[in-house]
């Protein structure tokens, strides 16, 4: 909790009760402050007064995340978040456009912090995948742990694989921190189809592990790993595969042998094992 505690201000952080078990945190100017547990939201009180945010909590957060300085994260902030130790901060306020391209954001009003949780251990299910692994894709809805969970395989498979992580927005590797293992490489803050571009041959991993497949660009770099004969740990945002209503994201599904559909944190629903 040492990076939550810097990261926010210490009226919002004294106030926070069960902070081993939070996942997410809403600040909004003019709102009661909201922490996020297993999917399910509180808001925060000051002897039953409601905390409310201010602007100078939103200032505060940016400050710390950015080290004083939003031009040097500019890039991620054209995607709507900044990534502090594998914390990202999700940002909304007035967009700047310039010839159709978001050139930053300002005037922000609110912030959705998302924790990583270190707690949590592998389901035994798990492991007949990482033994013998092959294509794996992990969904879910938002928040459900996809991440939690390629972090945590992405470790026991670098035992004995070289595991290269496409960690665009810092969130599987805690910017290179907490991924420690000798088999391990990770490329930060590059996006997925020009990190396999540029680093996939040089590299030369066994398995590739990225987080957040979204759009066509994304979907045809992970489908062009598999044709090279790497093997590839990612996630996806899907409840269930009768949502799947475009094409690319089918052929996406079709190129994987396990998915595997999370409950919640920490929880699998499901694995689907398409080799049988």
């Amino acid at each position: 909790m040492e990076v939550l505690e810097k990261l926010l201000p210490t009226h919002i952080f004294e106030r926070i009760k069960h902070k081993n078990f939070i996942t997410e945190i809403r600040l909004r100017i003019g709102s009661i402050i909201k922490i996020g547990i297993n999917g399910k939201y509180f808001g925060l009180f000051i002897d039953k007064e409601r905390l409310i945010c201010q602007k100078s909590d939103i200032e505060h957060v940016l400050r710390v995340a950015t080290n004083n300085s939003l031009y040097s994260v500019e890039t991620a902030i054209t995607e709507g978040y900044i990534c502090y130790f594998g914390y990202r901060i999700g940002i909304s306020g007035e967009g700047v456009i310039v010839d159709n391209k978001i050139l930053t954001i300002k005037n922000v009003s609110s912030l959705c912090i998302r924790i990583p949780r270190d707690d949590i251990k592998l389901d035994k299910s798990i492991y007949p995948i990482i033994n013998k692994f092959d294509n794996t894709l992990i969904v879910s809805k938002p928040g459900c742990g996809k991440t939690t969970l390629i972090r945590l395989m992405a470790k026991e498979l670098a035992d004995s694989n070289n595991v290269l992580i496409l960690d665009d927005r810092g969130e599987i590797s805690y910017n290179n921190i907490c991924l420690t293992k000798d088999n391990c490489d990770v490329v930060l803050n590059i996006s997925k189809d020009i990190a396999y571009r540029a680093f996939i041959r040089v590299m030369n991993p066994n398995i590739v592990v990225t987080d957040e497949i979204f759009g066509e660009k994304e979907v045809d770099a992970i489908l062009d790993l598999i044709r090279c004969g790497v093997k590839v740990l990612a996630t996806l945002h899907l409840s269930s595969l009768s949502d799947i209503n475009s094409k690319y994201y089918a052929k996406l599904l079709a190129s994987f042998r396990y998915i595997v559909f999370l409950k919640d944190i920490g929880k699998i629903d499901k694995i689907l094992d398409r080799g049988k």
